[in-house]
């Protein structure tokens, strides 16, 4: 397309999980007249991809983070709630002894 109609395209791409840079493309005619600009552009998309990616692994590591605090939280609860149920199997064996 960019050959046939001489049109200034400029196409990047990034896979959030992708361990490799980010894809790019610019016409021939875009890096012929606007060479600078393309480089600029270039280096500028590089870095937000950076930034996103850092952005995604602290999210990732933040709900990591919370989850192993909510899993201890509910293993702790969970315990509570076996030491009161065999309370309560105690209490129910000792009112069925006196009846």
């Amino acid at each position: 397309m960019a050959h046939e109609t001489g049109s200034w395209i400029y196409f990047t791409a990034q896979h959030p999980t992708a361990r490799s840079p980010f894809v790019h493309y610019s016409s021939p005619r875009f890096r012929r007249e606007g060479r600078r600009d393309v480089e600029k552009i270039t280096n500028d998309f590089s870095a937000l991809y950076s930034r996103l990616v850092a952005a995604r692994r602290q999210d990732a590591q933040e709900l990591h983070s919370k989850l192993i605090t909510l899993r201890k939280e509910m293993e702790e609860k969970e315990r509570l709630l076996a030491e009161k149920e065999a309370t309560l199997e105690r209490y129910r064996l000792e009112v069925g002894e006196l009846n």
